[in-house]
């Protein structure tokens, strides 16, 4: 008779064990998109803040960048300048080949922050710079800077613009 109770018992324990496991999964799974989503909005704030941070002169040894101050693109004053200001500066140009700078040294300071199988795009008031391609899938965000200064098609001074990262993800 002990026999059966303990055997009821066991297997009243297996039931109530297998009921509450796919309960703590279904959270864990919860979780872990909360976990993706702000990992990606890291990832996006860090490399738009990189963007907004570095000098031109800290990634002068960038092909991109190099190519443009040996060619006489770049001005000793451009150096001083934070990759953002050069890039939407390029973009403010209203100039085909400017922005295919624009696009080249935003493809490569960020393709190295970026995880090589992330999506993103970089754009500059709604004009994309940069976009890796694709579809976005799964997760998206965006991180966001305001640029003062600089208005397509016009002088650099006493103009607005807001550059974004993207559809990382």
């Amino acid at each position: 008779m002990k026999g059966i109770a303990f055997t009821f018992d066991a297997v009243f324990a297996l039931i109530i064990a297998a009921s509450i496991i796919p309960v703590f999964l279904l959270f864990s799974i919860d979780n872990s998109s909360e976990v993706i989503n702000e990992r990606l909005a890291l990832q996006a704030e860090d490399a738009i803040d990189v963007m907004s941070r570095i000098h031109v002169k800290d990634v002068a040894k960038e092909q991109v960048i190099n190519d443009l101050y040996l060619a006489g693109e770049l001005a000793d004053s451009d150096l001083n300048r934070t990759v953002i200001e050069l890039v939407t500066s390029l973009w403010a140009s209203n100039n085909s080949l400017n922005n295919t700078r624009a696009q080249n040294i935003t493809q490569q300071i960020l393709g190295k922050i970026l995880p090589a199988n992330a999506k993103w795009s970089f754009a500059i008031e709604d004009e994309k710079i940069y976009d890796t391609g694709g579809t976005f899938v799964s997760t998206a965000t965006a991180s966001r800077r305001i640029v003062s200064g600089f208005r397509k098609g016009r002088p650099s001074a006493g103009y607005v613009a807001s550059a974004f990262l993207t559809n990382i993800g």
